[in-house]
């Protein structure tokens, strides 16, 4: 449960900082989808050998 606990921590500071929760790099906007009233944002890793990725739901304005 305490592995857990810290992998989850790690994944929500990765995703304040906008880093790469696998390698720790910068992350990239890959594309911007709008479906309603949300845009969905989808990130990469800067790392061209990394697989790290995301994905963001935001409220539209």
């Amino acid at each position: 449960m305490f592995k857990t606990d810290l992998l989850d921590a790690k994944m929500q500071i990765a995703e304040r900082r906008g880093l790469c929760p696998i390698c720790g790099r910068n992350m990239v906007q890959a594309d911007r989808v709008r479906e309603g009233k949300h845009v969905f944002v989808w990130y990469k890793c800067a790392d061209g050998e990394c697989a790290g990725q995301r994905l963001q739901k935001q409220t539209s304005r």
